[in-house]
């Protein structure tokens, strides 16, 4: 079954086949249709609040999360994903599934509070933020450098 392009959430369907010279021509009951789910895409993108940080300098890092609707996908709209940080493949302590938050301004929205260690000054490190998806709406991922100076 291919959904009508846009379409998100269940979709009724009803299953016809027409037949040929052997087999006559049927279809699935009207009163009982099929549904399909047709999960909604999503894209993650992550900022900070300062453009370089300090080793020992907590710095918060915002992924926000937007799908093709634009709607609220946060719990106050019905959602159940969250977000989980990592820098360089290591989640961050305390940032693991991260509730989404959602105002008019800022939209779907998680925030984690990171402080670089010594042993991460003058490198960069790679921030990698995962929002789970839910029920309606698929997974997504997005990335960002944080150059870090001593």
């Amino acid at each position: 079954v291919t959904p009508p392009a846009d379409t998100i959430g269940l979709v009724d369907y009803q299953a016809t086949y027409a037949g040929d010279a052997a087999h006559t021509g049927s279809a699935s009951s009207a009163t009982e249709p099929g549904e399909l789910l047709v999960q909604d895409t999503t894209m993650t993108t992550v900022a900070f609040a300062t453009a370089t940080d300090t080793e020992g300098t907590e710095d918060t890092i915002t992924a926000t999360v937007v799908n093709t609707a634009g709607t609220n996908i946060s719990e106050t709209g019905g959602g159940t994903g969250t977000v989980t940080f990592s820098v360089d493949g290591t989640d961050i302590v305390d940032c693991s599934d991260v509730a989404l938050t959602y105002t008019a301004l800022t939209g779907n929205t998680a925030t984690c509070d990171f402080t670089p260690t010594p042993g991460e000054a003058g490198t960069t490190v790679a921030v990698l933020a995962t929002y789970s998806g839910d029920a309606v709406n698929i997974t997504s991922m997005g990335t960002g450098d944080l150059p870090v100076s001593t």
